[in-house]
């Protein structure tokens, strides 16, 4: 480990709560900018750190520089495509977005090497209604890392959204199993109480449909 990495691994250890822990934080990042230019993952460091502290400009400006220095690297494409996705979400047009995340995303779609990353590029194609295309890419994910609960929640979507019900339920069982206890998400266990519930009108539908037909026969 070089100072640099000394540096980003003291920045994120420590308590950015309060004001002398985020100052620590920022002179952190900086000597470690200062002691190595060209480290795309101090730059992706700082990146988080602007964002997280809504410095939406800075931080845009330091995910490019990372995704200029290590352009063959999926974590800085994944960094930047995210980041990009989240500001261009709110103003999206039925599932349009610019030219270049649509090539970020293509591009991670190539060469990502994670399960968070081939997540991120399912989502995006969630997003596009495009629900085909994101159960492989969540399948890919899955293989890579058969614990991934965003993955599971992600097909869970993408089936709901082809009225697959019986894997939407089963997915979005895993996915609620699968979070940590800190996390458990209002939102997902109303999509799983939601999914249930098609998936019940599915089946009494379907027995409807028998009972009418054995009547029809007789």
């Amino acid at each position: 480990m070089n100072s640099a990495e000394v540096r980003l691994l003291s920045a994120s250890l420590r308590n950015s709560e309060t004001p002398e822990g985020a100052k620590a934080v920022a002179a952190d990042l900086e000597r470690a900018l200062a002691l190595d230019p060209k480290s795309a993952e101090a730059f992706r460091s700082r990146a988080e750190w602007h964002w997280q502290r809504e410095e939406l400009a800075l931080a845009e400006k330091d995910f490019r520089r990372a995704n200029e220095l290590a352009p063959n690297e999926p974590r800085y494409t994944a960094s930047l495509a995210q980041f990009l996705l989240l500001r261009e979400l709110p103003e999206s047009r039925d599932g349009h977005f610019t030219p270049e995340l649509d090539a970020l995303m293509a591009r991670l779609v190539r060469e990502a090497k994670t399960a968070a990353q081939l997540n991120l590029a399912a989502r995006y194609m969630l997003i596009r209604s495009r629900p085909e295309a994101a159960m492989r890419l969540v399948r890919r994910a899955l293989v890579l890392d058969s614990s991934c609960w965003r993955c599971f929640e992600t097909l869970a979507d993408a089936a709901a959204t082809k009225d697959h019900w019986k894997l939407a339920v089963r997915s979005m069982r895993i996915a609620a199993h699968g979070r940590p206890s800190h996390s458990a998400s209002r939102q997902g266990l109303a999509k799983l109480a939601e999914y249930e519930k098609r998936l019940a009108a599915r089946a009494q539908s379907n027995e409807g449909a028998t009972s009418d037909d054995g009547a029809g026969g007789e």
